[in-house]
């Protein structure tokens, strides 16, 4: 076939912008999706077993009472949401929805928002995990704000840099 040339080098070159991303290529693109409310992609960002381990972290929530699980389950996951339908998301997929749930909830406080995410740097520990630093700058009202970030990632088996779970939510 006359396009096989083309499709193998296509994968090749996907194989190679994998490869080129950095610690903080992977934090800026995440703050993109983020900032775009593409929280799909966002979660895409994380380790697999990041999303797992999140995942895990609220199991409590299967512990509940009836009523009291779906109360949580909406404050965390949407209005829309339910148990049964949280329980059968994929793990990306779970992250994704309390992304939008509690990010989006940013929204709707009047006067709040994000006027800048910078990435300023990397420090690595070995060849496998990375803590990208950078600086976050928000608006509430009149009132101004900056924030630090440490994000861990790490390399994947396949070589790809991608998000853990930081400290605060372990």
């Amino acid at each position: 076939c006359a396009m096989r040339p083309f499709v193998v080098l296509a994968l090749l070159m996907g194989v190679a912008n994998a490869a080129a991303a950095t610690p903080e290529s992977v934090a800026r693109d995440y703050f993109a999706a983020v900032q775009k409310r593409d929280f799909k992609a966002a979660a895409g960002y994380y380790a697999p077993a990041a999303l797992a381990q999140f995942r895990e972290l609220l199991g409590f929530i299967d512990e509940l009472p009836e009523a009291a699980q779906k109360q949580v389950v909406r404050a965390l996951f949407g209005r829309n949401a339910t148990p049964r339908r949280v329980a059968a998301l994929s793990d990306e997929a779970y992250f994704a929805a309390y992304l939008a749930a509690v990010l989006g909830s940013v929204d709707l406080v009047r006067g709040a928002s994000v006027d800048s995410r910078t990435v300023l740097g990397a420090v690595t520990e070995g060849d496998a995990v990375a803590y990208v630093v950078s600086r976050t700058k928000a608006t509430i009202r009149d009132i101004k704000l900056e924030q630090m970030e440490v994000m861990t990632v790490a390399k994947s088996p396949q070589g790809e840099w991608r998000i853990m779970l930081s400290g605060k939510m372990k």
